[in-house]
């Protein structure tokens, strides 16, 4: 049994896979207590061990959008490669492939592989009730959060394949879906690849123009109530019924002890619509047809004198004059086609129409965070990304385990690490990580302040009709249209947008195959002479009908919620630093297409599978190497309500009646048991290694008796290649192949004089 102090206690935060075992961390700071009835601090550990991940891709099926989903599909390897065959970690920090899925001497995987995996893919078309832009002028304008493994078909009408015709894909090489009373999954990893492949190119781009990236997940994931069906009845909209077939899916798709990572794909602004009252004119009016806003909404939006100019039952609001009174709303206060072009429907909607009737961001900042959710009907509902769609019961995930990553228009030169800038390709092009982002005040350069409104510091990254003028820091300045090919290194030069109705680029980047424009309604070359869009500049400067770049407008509401996600936020570009060779299906360039991306998102997620490191040291017993921690799993009880005996578990004991007091007490303070000794909860203790076993897991990477011990190369003590993740080579490591628990909240906590004196190092 670990013994515990009397005096002060530190939470121990724990960790994830890795080869091996699992290293753990501590990360609240040391802090002292007064004494308590349980005599101990005790707190929720942020890991657990992950043997699942969900993996959910929403892909922009707009028109523009094929080139970057061949792209992402040459990048498919690449990510499921490193997740199914991880990469190899020397000490000293380099990475290299695997060898036949093996490491060369003297590196350790960088993760456990990850053989449970469930991919599913989603497009951004959510329709619009009574929008012909959503319904007839496009084949796919209503995909209505489904999955497009049940959505779409092969082009000889056969149906794409997904696990059991379910919609999504499932990696299982080791038959645990079997295990469970389950059909097989799939064992090939080549055909796991190639069907992610022909699920990623099946979402096409014959979508709606209205892009609803963010609500596509949020309806497929987390919306508690998703519509069946949107009605219209006197001139307002209602969700009517809910989409049961969707809520399915999700109970099929998403596991209540998984990693979950999404995955945004789309080259414009999101345009997530909320249809209810009025907002579904947005979509469906007609050209000029929409009112202005008031005069005050064009130099100061967030006013309150800046609304809308239609009637005013209750009056103006304070100090504000009737809008029938003001200038901009002479005439009756509609807009005329020439000041609404339907392309910029979601451009300034407050500054345009005096009301925004997008979902605002903090709709899905919070969606990735809170416990519950609000419905259409304001009912508050538990979030499914928490909760186990099975039982009802909260789920083992917690908000650090679920991902937002963004491939979006933000040019790659302003999120990319400082030793990664090279044009060529010999740097290797990293993205900033979500404390770099913070630290290096990249938000503001590619987003600003929008509670304040200050537009981001790159001009690159303002949303503008207009060609822009500024300079890019530490990059370039804009070039005006009338300039020659790629006088400025990322959007090439502003231009003239057809018809003014259309926005400026913040990126564009080569074609891998020239597009001649033809009948092609997605090209944008057929007057591109008058437009002098840098999209159809040849080399020589003239301009042609044949397309030869791929464009991106910024994408600034994904990149608000991606900040607001915080660590779990992922940023990447959709403007590749190189392209792939013409021809090949798959290729292993860092620099090249998504791959970037794909280490982006695989180095955030493999932190958590594999570990975290101790950010203060531990003081062990001089004897024993050991440290005074008590470490106790939680499950819930089964269907009866009965626990395993803790003795049963290898590795296990029961805890003492002290550490099931403080472990309650905890449980109930988080809202995660209501009852004074939190029923239906299972706890159990994990063995610190002892003795042969103890010099194991210090010592050896094959070490496998289940239990943990303490690892730090400033004492020294034990190989600190098993922590080698740690930059102080420092952490606690869990052995055996089930420790911690699949699916177990594990709580930790260390008595004070575990730690070392601060004043002493």
């Amino acid at each position: 049994m670990v013994s515990l102090g009397r005096r002060m206690a530190v939470v121990c935060a724990m960790l994830a896979t890795a080869a091996g075992g699992i290293s753990s961390c501590l990360n609240r700071p040391v802090t002292t207590t007064e004494p308590e009835t349980s005599n101990m601090f005790v707190d929720l550990t942020t890991q657990r061990r992950i043997d699942k991940i969900d993996l959910l891709f929403m892909i922009d099926n707009s028109a523009s959008m094929s080139d970057k989903q061949e792209m992402l599909k040459l990048a498919v390897p690449q990510l499921l490669g490193r997740l199914i065959h991880p990469w190899c970690r020397s000490p000293s920090g380099g990475s290299v492939p695997p060898a036949d899925g093996v490491c060369p001497d003297g590196f350790e995987p960088e993760f456990d592989p990850v053989d449970d995996i469930h991919i599913g893919v989603i497009s951004s078309s959510l329709g619009s009730p009574q929008a012909e832009a959503c319904s007839e002028w496009v084949t796919h304008g209503d995909d209505a959060g489904h999955l497009i493994g049940l959505k779409r078909q092969r082009a000889d009408g056969s149906a794409l394949e997904t696990y059991q015709g379910l919609g999504f894909l499932a990696w299982d090489p080791k038959g645990k879906k079997v295990a469970q009373g389950l059909p097989a999954g799939e064992t090939d990893a080549a055909r796991l690849i190639a069907q992610f492949q022909e699920l990623v190119v099946a979402t096409g781009e014959t979508g709606c123009g209205y892009e609803a990236s963010l609500e596509a997940w949020y309806r497929f994931l987390i919306d508690p109530a998703p519509p069946a069906r949107w009605v219209v009845e006197n001139n307002v909209a209602r969700p009517d019924g809910v989409d049961t077939a969707l809520l399915e899916e999700r109970r099929q798709f998403l596991r209540p002890d998984s990693l979950v990572a999404i995955v945004m794909l789309s080259d414009e602004n999101d345009c997530s619509l909320d249809f209810r009252g009025d907002g579904w004119r947005i979509a469906a009016a007609d050209q000029g047809d929409l009112p202005r806003g008031t005069s005050a909404c064009a130099s100061e939006p967030n006013s309150p004198c800046c609304r809308s100019c239609g009637p005013e039952p209750n009056g103006p609001p304070a100090g504000c004059e009737a809008a029938a009174n003001d200038p901009a709303c002479a005439g009756g206060g509609s807009h005329s086609d020439a000041t609404d072009p339907r392309n910029l429907r979601c451009h300034e909607q407050k500054r345009r129409f005096g009301a925004s009737r997008l979902f605002p961001v903090q709709r899905y900042i919070d969606a990735l965070k809170l416990p519950t959710v609000v419905a259409y009907d304001g009912s508050e509902h538990p979030n499914p990304l928490f909760t186990d769609l099975n039982s009802g019961a909260p789920a083992s995930r917690t908000q650090d385990l679920v991902f937002l990553t963004g491939i979006v228009g933000v040019p790659w030169q302003d999120i990319a690490t400082s030793d990664s800038l090279g044009a060529g390709n010999e740097n290797v092009l990293r993205y900033q990580d979500a404390k770099s982002l913070a630290q290096n005040q990249v938000w503001s350069l590619v987003l600003g302040d929008t509670t304040r409104g200050v537009p981001a510091a790159d001009p690159l990254m303002r949303e503008s009709v207009e060609p822009r003028q500024g300079t890019t820091p530490g990059l370039a300045s804009l070039a005006p249209p009338e300039s020659a090919p790629f006088a400025n290194p990322v959007n090439g030069h502003e231009y003239y947008p057809r018809g003014s109705a259309d926005l400026q680029y913040s990126c564009i980047f080569p074609l891998e195959a020239p597009l001649p424009c033809g009948d092609d309604q997605s090209c944008d070359c057929d007057d591109s002479a008058a437009t002098l869009t840098p999209l159809c500049q040849e080399p020589d400067g003239s301009y042609g009908d044949t397309q030869l770049y791929a464009k991106a407008y910024p994408g600034l509401r994904h990149l608000e919620v991606l900040q607001g996600a915080g660590e779990s936020g992922i940023m990447a570009s959709i403007c590749p630093k190189l392209l792939p060779t013409a021809g090949d299906a798959t290729t292993p360039d860092p620099n090249v297409g998504y791959n970037p991306a794909v280490d982006a998102l695989i180095t955030v997620v493999g932190s958590k599978l594999g570990g975290k490191c101790v950010p203060r040291q531990l003081a062990p017993d001089t004897m024993t190497g050991r440290v005074p921690c008590a470490m106790v799993e939680v499950l819930p009880a089964d269907a009866q309500g009965q626990c395993e005996p803790c003795a049963s578990v290898a590795g296990r004991l029961d805890p003492t009646p002290k550490v099931v007091r403080s472990v309650h007490r905890e449980l109930r303070s988080t809202g995660r048991c209501t009852t004074p000794d939190c029923a239906g909860t299972c706890l159990c203790e994990i063995e610190q290694a002892v003795g042969d076993e103890l010099q194991a897991c210090q010592q050896r990477a094959d070490a496998s008796a289940p239990g943990y011990c303490y690892i730090d190369a400033a004492i020294p003590l034990g190989n600190p290649a098993l922590v080698q993740d740690c930059p102080a080579q420092r952490g606690l490591r869990f052995v055996g192949n089930d420790t911690p628990r699949n699916g177990a909240q594990t709580f930790i906590a260390c008595v004070g004089a575990s730690f070392a004196d601060d004043a002493a190092r």
